[in-house]
């Protein structure tokens, strides 16, 4: 059985998954103010969907894991986490550019990694 220290990490990382969501979000809509044309607004459409596939699956993850639901809580957490993450990495190492690599790339191995320990803490669940 897993201390109940491994689930207040897993908690720690939903809220850090909220925040990322709630951050992205605001920058949109800073962003989304003063576009102007097709191009920006399509742009601050994607950020959206990429903030609201983040903060979405952290309030039913957070509602799960309170409700003592906390294994299905936390694949639904892990799995916003990683398979976004993974898209990221995937994408940043096909464009073979330096730039992209070094500061897109860090971003989606973060967001795999804080993935991986959300379905790894609920695999020692009970």
């Amino acid at each position: 059985m897993i201390p109940r220290v491994g689930v207040n990490r897993a908690r720690v990382v939903i809220g850090v998954q909220l925040l990322l969501g709630t951050t992205v979000l605001a920058l949109v809509g800073l962003g989304y103010a003063q576009a102007e044309g097709t191009i920006p607004v399509g742009l601050m459409v994607l950020l959206t969907s990429l903030g609201l596939s983040q903060l979405v699956p952290a309030v039913a993850a957070e509602v799960l894991v309170r409700g003592g639901r906390a294994r299905t809580g936390l694949f639904v957490s892990g799995a916003a986490l990683f398979v976004p993450g993974a898209m990221i990495t995937l994408l940043a190492v096909a464009s073979f550019r330096a730039v992209v690599l070094l500061l897109v790339c860090p971003v989606g191995l973060a967001l795999m990694g804080a993935g991986f320990h959300q379905l790894w803490v609920r695999s020692r669940l009970p």
